[in-house]
């Protein structure tokens, strides 16, 4: 009887304990996902902003391209109605700025620098009103150097290079976990800073109060190092330096008597997770949960008791940063500690037919995104093809003895520092020691509803002698759009008027007319509001500096703009070539992107006949099961139309449909455009159209439209008519094709100076196809830098780069 008792005993203990743990698994199954659904419910946004190169000459092309992501997932983000791109000089002023379409993702242009921009740092900045506004975050900052042509290379005297040696450097501890546990080995990192928060390398020397020293180390170039040390709670700890000639002591973080630990060692082939917990709340029984988050992501989730450790398989963990998180039983936050995988589960290849070209020579460019399991990721990228003197000779170490912060670093920055150790890379890991307080204020903010009223075309309405306000007066609105007549509104007591526009290209021509309310033509001094863009100052931790060098500034001009000094020991001069016939060109020749595609020009348009059927008349276009195709089926694709772009923006149209069912939806959007509008078409085939992407496969048509259309004529009313300019939407902008595959034009004596050889800020690669994109180069011998950034459709980043030479 007495065994059965105790049987009984042992089994109902056995049973209560599963049940214990079945209870804690459910609770941390909810927790998690609640956590989970939490963070992606309330992402905001982050602008990763690229261009195709770093130092520029008054008058050049900035070519840009701007991801806009989430800020954890880091997938594509078309929350936002407009993005705002603006170029400021070291005052924080305005040179020009960009309205871009962000909704449509059509964030690929560029700045023309004026002629007369003085020499200097100017910074590219990208954000939405949001960013400006509520949450700066998320605002992209990139700087650039214009060079002075007349070969003045001074670099300006405010970089913040002078280490500031008269007051005491700052030193910043971060612990593992985010406390310093007692009585067990503790690893504690820091941070060195002079006052302008330039990193200093320094030998440091920690001791407890009984002047026992317990630790060395030395700082780095990024100002970081860490050491390890078995503390007694019953002793304080500080750091000493040795500055001009002084001993400087820095108190460690007092101990936390009620801190929990989350540390981590990495191994070979995975992570090994040690939780530990301070006396006071440490009981053998005492229940903690682990979280493991990559992006928006569940990647780990465990239960544990007391002290102990767990293993963690890295095939698990996708590449990026993953956090860990350790809560209490009521998932209180006790620790976190940030790991940064990389190379793991995505893969990236670029290579060049060959290593080195001669001038205007042909390179095929060969990109692959992979998985771990070899297969292709579909992604979004740009890719830049540049002098290397064009780019920041330190670019792959971008912050580097420059000051930064915790919240620099993130994805983007370590995948773009391929200088960085793995110890290098762990130490900033430890920097970031608040990221559950980040997504906890996230997560409590209201989510912010942006206004589409950008672009409302407001303003006043005045008595054309008094300049008195006039009210009740009817205005129209007008414009150059394919609908002329827009809006119709009669001004208030205070003579104010909005006409509520959505959506319109830059520089749209727009007519407002006045009438009285009887409806007869009416005289009256219209002005027009200005634009209200967002007003952002640039934060002072966004605002780095190229670590350029004078000589590298002064060999881009030589080679560029000094003609004087200019040799490119040219063997073989090239041969003039006797041009017999010039034909006339009658449309924008600095839009053509290709000198050999074929163009339809306005006078072959004559502004009556529909655009769909013009195409047809062009050699190869057809209309097959009533699509449009471009030389016949493709191997792939089968019948598929071709990529259609606008004025810059890729368009995809739906089928339209009738009675006989569908047909093509390119054919019926064109037919809406009216051929008086256009300026000329272009068609791209082949190497020049697979240059756009999985979606140039089956060609490309080029709708280019007068950047100036028809004036608004409105009869006899003309009179009463306050003409003007919107300041509407920038539309993408088309990097131009320079090809020398004909043998006559190999010969063409004009040197071609290009310091970009090729440039695409929106490649669009799919899961069936590697990308390849060709180009040509230049006269000019030099050694090229390929650049590919960008983020797959998982979130992770791109970033991957080549080099080869031209002589």
């Amino acid at each position: 009887m007495k065994y059965k008792t105790l049987l009984v005993l042992l089994l109902l203990i056995g049973f209560c304990s599963v049940k214990a743990q079945q209870s804690n698994q459910n609770i941390l199954d909810s927790f998690s996902g609640k956590f989970v659904t939490a963070i992606r419910t309330h992402e905001s946004q982050r602008a990763y902003l690229v261009t195709d190169k770093s130092v520029f000459a008054p008058g050049e092309t900035i070519w840009f391209n701007t991801f806009l992501v989430n800020n954890i997932s880091q997938r594509i983000n078309t929350k936002s109605n407009f993005l705002f791109v603006d170029l400021v000089n070291q005052e924080d002023s305005v040179i020009k700025v960009l309205v871009l379409d962000a909704a449509n993702q059509q964030l690929n242009c560029n700045i023309v620098l004026p002629d007369s921009l003085a020499a200097g740092y100017y910074w590219l900045r990208a954000y939405t009103r949001q960013m400006a506004e509520v949450d700066n975050s998320g605002i992209s900052v990139i700087p650039i150097y214009v060079a002075d042509k007349k070969n003045n290379p001074k670099l300006p005297s405010v970089l913040p290079k002078n280490i500031n040696t008269q007051d005491a450097p700052i030193i910043s501890f971060y612990p593992e976990g985010g406390a310093i546990m007692t009585n067990v080995n503790s690893t504690v990192a820091l941070k060195a800073t002079d006052k302008n928060g330039i990193p200093l390398a320094i030998n440091i020397t920690v001791k407890d109060n009984f002047d026992t020293t317990v630790a060395n180390c030395t700082s780095n170039a990024y100002g970081l190092a860490k050491f390890s040390f078995e503390p007694s709670g019953y002793r304080k700890y500080k750091a000493i330096i040795n500055w001009n000639g002084a001993p400087i002591s820095y108190a460690l973080p007092e101990f936390n008597f009620f801190a929990g630990q989350i540390a981590v060692t990495q191994q070979p082939a995975g992570l090994k997770l040690r939780v530990l917990l301070e006396d006071s709340i440490y009981k053998k029984n005492a229940v903690t949960y682990i979280v493991g988050i990559t992006k928006d992501s569940l990647v780990f989730a465990s239960i544990g008791k007391g002290l102990y450790e767990v293993y963690v398989s890295k095939d698990k963990i996708p590449d990026g940063i993953s956090t860990f998180y350790l809560f209490d039983k009521d998932f209180n936050i006790l620790s976190e500690r940030s790991v940064y995988i990389k190379n793991n589960n995505l893969h990236i290849t670029v290579s060049t037919d060959k290593a080195q070209y001669t001038k205007r020579d042909k390179v095929t460019f060969n990109i692959a995104i992979t998985d771990a399991t070899k297969h292709l990721i579909p992604s979004l990228f740009s890719i830049a093809v540049t002098d290397t003197l064009t780019v920041s000779l330190n670019e792959q170490c971008t912050f580097k003895g420059l000051p930064y912060s915790a919240q620099d670093i993130n994805n983007m920055l370590l995948a773009e520092n391929e200088c960085l150790t793995e110890e290098e890379t762990d130490l900033l890991m430890y920097l970031k020691t608040d990221t559950y307080a980040i997504l906890h204020a996230t997560l409590n903010k209201k989510n912010y509803a942006e206004a589409d009223s950008l672009l409302y075309i407001t303003g006043t309405a005045f008595n054309t002698k008094s300049k008195a306000p006039l009210a009740n007066k009817v205005l129209t609105l007008l414009s150059n759009l394919n609908n002329p007549v827009l809006y119709t509104d009669t001004t208030n007591e205070n003579g104010h008027f909005l006409f509520p526009v959505i959506n319109y290209a830059d520089s749209t021509q727009f007519a407002v007319q006045t009438q009285n309310l009887n409806g007869r033509p009416d005289n009256a001094l219209i002005i027009i509001d200005k634009p209200s863009y967002p007003i952002l100052q640039t934060p002072l931790v966004l605002k780095h500096y190229l670590p350029l060098q004078t000589k590298a500034i002064k060999k881009f001009i030589t080679t560029y703009y000094n003609e004087e000094q200019i040799n490119w020991n040219t063997e073989e001069p090239l041969t003039p070539v006797k041009v017999k016939y010039t034909k006339k060109i009658n449309y924008d020749i600095t839009k053509r992107v290709s000198s050999y595609s074929t163009i339809l020009s306005a006078d072959e348009l004559d502004g009556r006949t529909s655009l769909g059927l013009a195409l047809l008349r062009v050699a190869g276009i057809h209309m097959m099961g009533g699509l449009l195709v471009m030389d016949g089926p493709t191997s792939t694709n089968g019948f598929a139309e071709p990529l259609l772009v606008v004025d810059g923006a890729s368009v995809s149209p739906p089928p339209a449909t009738s009675s006989v069912g569908s047909y093509s939806g390119i054919v019926e959007y064109l037919n809406g455009i009216s051929p008086i509008d256009v300026d000329f078409i272009e068609i791209l085939r082949g190497a020049e159209a697979a240059n756009y992407g999985v979606r140039g496969g089956n060609g490309v048509i080029i709708v280019n439209t007068l950047s100036k259309k028809r004036e608004v004529n409105f009869g006899s009313a003309d009179a009463n008519l306050t003409k003007f300019y919107g300041k509407g939407i920038s539309n993408p902008v088309l990097f131009p094709v320079v090809d020398y595959a004909p043998k006559d034009k190999k010969t063409i004596a004009i040197p071609d100076t290009r310091s970009t050889l090729f440039w695409n800020g929106n490649y669009v690669s799919d899961n069936a196809h590697n990308a390849t994109i060709t180009f040509y180069t230049s006269d000019v011998p030099a050694t090229y830098k390929a650049t590919v950034r960008g983020v797959t459709i998982h979130g992770d980043i791109i970033y991957k780069t080549i080099i080869f030479q031209s002589k």
